[in-house]
């Protein structure tokens, strides 16, 4: 099997189809520079409970 050294991920901001590192972790868009979650590596795909959404609460 045969890996790839980039995935494909569409920015919602820029509307560019963009290549990200494949890693599953926030990234950076390389077209606009927003941050960019690389859904095509979630192996849940529950977006409600995206782990690289999870925000710690301080209250």
């Amino acid at each position: 099997m045969k890996t790839s050294n980039t995935v494909t991920e569409w920015c919602s901001l820029c509307e560019y189809e963009v290549e990200l590192a494949p890693v599953f972790q926030k990234q950076t868009c390389p077209h606009c520079k927003e941050e960019i979650l690389p859904c095509a590596q979630c192996e849940n795909h529950e977006c409600d409970k995206c782990p690289l959404e999870r925000h710690i609460s301080l209250s």
